[in-house]
């Protein structure tokens, strides 16, 4: 079973400021936290300078024997770590991975991105949720708070 740490904050939040989707399965390639591999690239979007939570969900994610590390970044610097998961004997799927992460920006226009590194490839899934055996999206959303 993974040993998994959360981001800071909780779930919620008020009026959605932005929200970015995929909806296509992402093999994580980056074995290094340094220089991840993108998972969302999130729309630029504009803050007023007041608190925010993202919030950030993907309905799967397989790890095979290493670990992975989902993180939020603002161009070339990482802001916080979101997610950890590591496993050592044998693969895991993880289903249901949620982040909320509550900070200030300033106010301005920003682009983040949500970005992962791992051991063995992991796979994060998502889907366009279109069916019965479709994954839903995997988002980050940013709601100003309340």
């Amino acid at each position: 079973m993974p040993f998994i740490v959360p981001g800071s904050g909780g779930g919620g939040g008020g009026r959605e400021l932005g929200y970015d989707q995929i909806t296509a399965n992402v093999t994580v390639v980056s074995t290094t936290e340094a220089t991840p591999t993108t998972i969302i690239s999130c729309a630029a979007h504009t803050f007023d300078g007041t608190v925010v939570m993202v919030d950030v969900f993907f309905p799967t994610c397989t790890i095979t024997n290493g670990n992975v590390v989902i993180a939020l970044w603002e161009g070339a610097s990482e802001l916080t770590r979101l997610w950890f998961a590591q496993n050592g004997n044998a693969a895991v799927v993880a289903t249901g991975v949620r982040a909320s992460y509550r900070f200030t920006p300033t106010a301005a226009s920003h682009t983040y991105t949500i970005a992962a590194s791992g051991s063995n490839s992991p796979v994060l899934f998502a889907g366009p949720g279109n069916g019965a055996t479709a994954y839903p999206p995997a988002y980050a959303r940013f709601s100003a708070v309340t």
